[in-house]
């Protein structure tokens, strides 16, 4: 005996609408969505698990994007093949002992990104870097993950790092888009040491001896400093 699950829809102030479901099909697929990067030609399999009295009787029709890919009889493993970039519909529709129902999986095919990094390029020892990529024109879901070349990392999109040591850093940016691509960016920074400043008065030891003439006191003079900075 069919069972049907009534659901009830209030469509106006004084209307009901009925619609059936059937439990004999209950459709299902192992997965409600994919996303795929890498490439524009993909191949890809969904499983049919619809799990209804008569799901293992049923009649099938797998479709893309609208076009029909055959029909078959009981539950299958159904493949698909991609050639290009971009979102794709696979539906599943499902007949059987006079009840329809159809479930709809979406495809993305996500197309390659490429990471830049943007950071001065030289620092001096002391000073806080900021990092930035175009986040913007990456997928939602990308993480990253910043190598600074000393060992330390962040994950944070945009992160400032300040370096404990001079020298010069190849710094690397992983970034990883949803579907399991990784793309790759370097940079290089070089961080100067701090400066040692060190000037000497008429002593040579930093102390100014005078700054007046003592014929006349109220007279102006220039004095001359030389910079030892290294």
């Amino acid at each position: 005996m069919k069972k049907l699950l009534l659901l009830i829809a209030i469509i106006g102030a004084n209307s009901l609408t009925a619609i059936a479901q059937c439990d004999e099909l209950n459709i299902q697929t192992n997965v409600s969505s994919i996303r795929l990067c890498g490439s524009p030609n993909q191949t890809f399999s969904i499983v049919n698990t619809s799990s209804g009295i008569d799901a293992p009787n049923a009649s099938y029709q797998w479709l893309l994007d609208g076009s029909p890919m055959g029909s078959i009889t009981g539950l299958n493993t159904q493949q698909f093949t991609i050639n290009s970039y971009g979102n794709f519909q696979v539906t599943l529709v499902a007949t059987g002992d006079g009840c329809t129902e159809q479930t709809t999986i979406n495809v993305e095919n996500l197309a390659p990104i490429s990471p830049t990094i943007t950071v001065a390029p030289t620092h001096c020892l002391g000073s806080s870097l900021n990092f930035t990529t175009d986040a913007n024109n990456h997928p939602a879901g990308t993480t990253y993950l910043w190598n600074f070349g000393n060992g330390q990392t962040a994950t944070s999109t945009n992160p400032s790092y300040n370096y404990p040591s001079a020298g010069t850093y190849t710094v690397e940016l992983t970034t990883s888009i949803p579907g399991g691509c990784t793309y790759t960016a370097t940079e290089t920074v070089t961080i100067h040491p701090s400066p040692v400043i060190n000037f000497f008065g008429e002593n040579e030891n930093g102390t100014l001896v005078s700054c007046s003439d003592a014929s006349n006191p109220l007279s102006s003079m220039t004095v001359d400093f030389t910079n030892y900075t290294t």
